[in-house]
């Protein structure tokens, strides 16, 4: 973990003043989630509150919401959770970025795993994982990036 905190904070010296500033952030607000370390995510959430009071990046924004909603399910507050995680939702949703409501399905499966998310949540948009699937099937996808990849980097 302490590798992962130390890569953190280069990409954030980083991308300070590029455009991937906030993703930055909320890689890190995921290591918090992980490390279950209270007082730094409560500070980022501060910290990302007012910077997307002050810039419109809706991709972003939507995974901040449902971060911000695990963290509260998290500290046993499941109906705030639920509330941020739908407001994520709704804004990926609203902007159009398939993708992104992609990551953020994941994201929401991965931290069920961590014992972070409660199954009531999860469970709530596990459908729509499974109809993205079927759509999509993400396993074979998985395995043809995976190849490509690998392709070019040989």
């Amino acid at each position: 973990m302490e590798k992962a905190k130390n890569y953190l904070e280069l990409l954030k010296e980083i991308l300070q003043d590029k455009g991937f500033y906030p993703f930055a952030c909320l890689l890190k607000f995921m290591y918090y989630l992980s490390s279950k370390d209270g007082v730094n995510t409560e500070a980022l959430i501060q910290e990302l509150e007012r910077f997307f009071g002050e810039n419109a990046y809706q991709r972003e924004l939507s995974l901040f919401h449902v971060l911000k909603g695990i963290y509260a399910a998290s500290k046993g507050n499941q109906e705030q959770g639920l509330e941020d995680v739908e407001t994520g939702i709704r804004i990926i949703k609203k902007a159009g970025f398939k993708s992104h409501l992609v990551l953020i399905l994941d994201t929401l499966r991965f931290y069920l795993n961590t014992g972070l998310v409660s199954v009531h949540i999860a469970t709530v948009y596990e459908r729509e994982w499974r109809l993205m699937d079927e759509e999509y099937d993400f396993d074979k996808l998985k395995k043809e990036i995976h190849e490509y990849i690998s392709r070019h980097l040989q």
